[in-house]
C-alpha cells in the first residue's frame, strides 16, 4: 500500500523555496524579541539566586537563544540590572543582519581579557561579584578557564538556565511544530530510500538532502542510520555498512531550525518477521499507554515507570537511556526514573521507548510530545509501517 505524502511545502514557517532568505530574516527578528523576553526571566531568577552577571559562550543552543542570532559571536554577558552585552568580532555584526539591537563591544585576540574588561567597565572592579556559567552546554573545565577573570563562580545550569528555558514561550510553538515537520521531512526519505543492498550512510544521506530542503538550518548531531547488531547498541554511528533482509534498522535525526532542535527516531525492517513486528507494536503500545497520563501536573517520573512496566510485563529488556528528554533548547522535562520534573502545560519533549538485543539488533522510537492542559499532542506525523517488504 502506498502510503500518504507527510512532507510537504505548506508550512506556517518556510513556505517554500522561494523568498527564503526573506523569510528567515524575518524570522530571526522575531526570536530577537523572544531573547530578550527570556532575558527578563533570567535577570529575575539572578536576584533570587543572587548572580551578579552570567557568561555564555557561542557555539550552543542556549547562547542562541539569548542571543537570538545563529551568527557567531563570541560571548553574551547578561547583567542581573543592566542591559545585556555582546563580545563578538566586528563581523559579527554585519552577519547577524542588523536584526540585533543589543550593545556589541568588539574583541581581537584573547576573549577572556575582553570579558574582565567588560565587567569592569560596566559594574566596576568588585571582587565580591559572583559570575554564572552554564556547566550544561561547555562543562566545568571552562568553568576553571573561567577562573582567570578573578571574580567568584557559579554553576547556574540548573538554576537561573533552567528557570528561563523551562518551556517555550507560546509564540514559539509554532518553531517547534515547524521542526517536527523537517523532520517527518527526513524520516519519510529515509523510509522511501531504504532497499536491499543500500548502505547506511545512503540513507543518511537522502534524509539530510529532505531536510535540508525541507528549511533545516543545520544539525544537532549527524543522522544515524544503524542495522542489524548496530542497532542492538542504543546509539550507534551511520557507516557504509549494506543493510542486509531481515535486519532491523533505526533512523535517528536531530535537524534544526533557528535555535530549535528536534529529535526523533523510528526503526524498520526489510522483510518480514513477526517477532520483530510484534516487538515494536509493544514499543507502540507502551509509547501510548505511557502518554495516556500525560497533563499539567503529571510527574515526569510516572510517565517513564508506565512505560517500564509494560515493557517488562512483556518480557521485553527496557532501554538503559532515559525515556524521554526536552527538545527545542528547553531545560525541561527529563522523562526519567529519578527526575523531579512536573510537566506544565506548552513543555515539549521526546518520548523514546526502545528494546535492544545483543547480537541480534535493537528498535527505537522517538516521538514529539507538547503537553497540553489536560492532554497532549504528538508533532510528529510519519509513522509507517515496521515492516517494508522489498522485491
Amino acid at each position: 500500500m502506498k502510503l500518504p505524502r507527510i512532507c510537504s511545502s505548506n508550512s506556517s514557517v518556510t513556505k517554500d523555496c522561494d523568498g527564503y532568505e526573506e523569510q528567515l530574516e524575518h524570522h530571526s527578528n522575531e526570536c530577537f524579541q523572544l531573547s530578550q523576553k527570556r532575558i527578563i526571566l533570567a535577570q529575575e531568577s539572578m536576584e533570587e539566586n543572587n548572580i551578579d552577571v552570567i557568561i555564555l559562550f557561542d557555539g550552543n543552543q542556549t547562547s542562541s537563544k539569548f542571543v537570538g542570532t545563529t551568527a557567531p559571536f563570541g560571548a553574551l554577558l547578561i547583567f542581573r540590572n543592566l542591559d545585556p552585552l555582546i563580545i563578538a568580532p566586528p563581523i559579527f555584526e554585519e552577519q547577524a543582519g542588523g536584526n540585533i539591537d543589543t550593545e556589541v563591544m568588539h574583541f581581537e585576540g584573547d576573549l577572556l581579557s575582553t570579558l574582565g574588561k567588560a565587567i569592569a567597565l560596566r559594574i566596576g572592579h568588585k571582587k565580591r561579584l559572583k559570575i554564572g556559567f552554564d556547566s550544561f552546554s561547555l562543562g566545568y573545565s571552562v568553568g576553571l578557564v573561567l577562573q582567570r577573570i578573578g571574580y567568584k563562580l557559579a554553576d547556574v545550569s540548573s538554576t537561573v538556565l533552567t528557570d528561563s528555558l523551562k518551556k517555550p514561550f507560546p509564540e514559539e510553538l509554532k518553531y517547534v511544530r515547524e521542526i517536527s515537520r523537517i523532520c517527518d521531512c527526513g524520516l519519510e526519505a529515509a523510509y522511501g530510500a531504504l532497499a536491499l543492498g543500500i548502505r547506511e550512510c545512503e540513507v543518511a544521506g537522502e534524509a539530510d538532502r529532505a531536510m535540508w530542503r525541507a528549511g533545516a538550518t543545520r544539525f544537532r548531531f549527524p543522522s544515524l542510520v544503524c542495522s542489524g547488531t548496530k542497532s542492538s547498541f542504543p546509539h550507534s554511528t551511520t557507516a557504509r555498512k549494506i543493510i542486509n533482509e531481515g535486519e532491523t534498522i533505526i533512523v535517528d535525526i536531530s535537524p534544526m531550525f533557528l535555535s530549535y532542535d528536534g529529535d526523533v527516531a523510528r526503526s524498520f525492517l526489510l522483510g518480514d518477521d513477526k517477532k520483530w513486528a510484534q516487538y515494536y507494536q509493544i514499543l507502540q503500545d507502551s509509547l501510548l499507554e505511557a502518554l495516556s497520563i500525560v497533563m499539567e501536573g503529571t510527574n515526569a517520573s510516572e510517565v517513564d515507570s508506565r512505560l517500564r512496566e509494560i515493557l517488562t510485563r512483556t518480557g521485553l529488556p527496557s532501554h538503559p537511556h532515559l525515556t524521554g528528554h526536552p527538545i527545542g533548547g528547553f531545560r525541561s522535562p527529563f522523562i526519567g526514573t529519578n527526575s523531579r520534573d512536573i510537566l506544565d502545560e506548552n513543555m515539549v519533549f521526546v518520548i523514546e521507548p526502545g528494546t535492544y538485543l545483543k547480537g541480534t539488533g535493537g528498535i527505537r522510537i522517538e516521538r514529539h510530545v507538547l503537553v497540553k492542559k489536560n492532554g497532549f499532542e504528538i508533532l510528529d506525523r510519519f509513522n509507517p509501517n515496521f515492516q517494508k517488504i522489498t522485491g
